[in-house]
């Protein structure tokens, strides 16, 4: 017998706990089949049992556990697994500049899921303090630093508690120097600026 994670989603790591008692004996051996087509996992007392498994695509899945214990005697439980499907995380950013905000647009999509009801973001700016952070959907950010790349990490979960995670990097480009010439002149005489911007 065995429990498992719920929700069940499609590309997440599922926990597998055995709750199998030996009757005489002791139990020697686990073999997990996941009803995929992966290969069944192999597991020799004294190892744990439990085990964690990914199943890439959402579906029903037949789940297996053989026990075999010390007398030689073999038992076997068998369970659907059902996987939800996961949303798909993805943004996209506009005006990466030093000194400038820089907009975020989350183009997730939900993957027949259901809704997508939460986003987290972390800009990877921790010199920004409690700006480092954000729950919008399109959220925007003024980065600490130019000249420098973050890994922008956006993390969105849907009605059914699937979720998933897009981390892109974001290279924020420096601002310009700036200056500027101007001639000498006298009082109320025309003066001219001439922009010196180096590039």
């Amino acid at each position: 017998f065995y429990t498992f994670t719920a929700p069940a989603c499609s590309g997440s790591d599922i926990f597998f706990d055995d709750l199998s008692v030996a009757g005489n004996g002791y139990i020697k051996q686990w073999i997990w089949n996941f009803g995929d087509g992966s290969p069944a996992d192999t597991i020799n007392f004294p190892e744990n049992p439990n085990v964690w498994h990914t199943f890439d695509n959402p579906g029903t899945y037949p789940v297996t556990l053989i026990v075999k214990n010390s007398e030689g005697c073999n038992d076997v439980f068998a369970n659907n697994v059902t996987l939800l499907p996961a949303p798909v995380a993805n943004f996209h950013y506009y005006h990466a500049c030093e000194n400038t905000v820089v907009e975020f647009t989350d183009a997730s999509y939900p993957n027949g899921a259901g809704n997508v009801v939460s986003w987290n973001w972390n800009f990877d700016d921790p010199a920004s303090g409690i700006n480092n952070t954000s729950s919008l959907k399109d959220p925007t950010h003024i980065f600490s630093q130019g000249n420098t790349t973050y890994n922008v990490r956006l993390v969105i979960v849907n009605f059914n508690n699937c979720s998933d995670t897009m981390v892109k990097q974001v290279f924020i480009l420096p601002a310009p120097p700036v200056d500027f010439t101007f001639d000498k002149t006298c009082l109320d005489e025309v003066v001219y600026f001439n922009p010196d911007t180096l590039v």
